[in-house]
């Protein structure tokens, strides 16, 4: 958790700070880059992977996790 804010806060706090609320799709959009797509130093793999859950997403991540959300079939 310390890790997650150290990097929340570093990358999207700062230069941010004129987001009062937290309910916004920029931050909703950094925890999934956080938990789905971006690798982390520590652990190898994301922290989804690290949990069991392997999305499979190929090299276009985004446009992967996008098109599961909108048919979860695919996945």
């Amino acid at each position: 958790m310390e890790r997650y804010h150290s990097t929340f806060k570093g990358e999207r706090v700062r230069p941010a700070r004129g987001i009062k609320t937290t309910d916004t799709a920029i931050l909703d959009g950094q925890r999934i880059y956080y938990n789905h797509l971006r690798e982390h130093q520590a652990l190898g793999k994301t922290p989804a992977q690290a949990t069991g859950l392997d999305l499979d997403l190929g090299v276009n991540k985004w446009e992967s996790l996008i098109k599961k959300a909108l048919n979860p079939r695919l996945g």
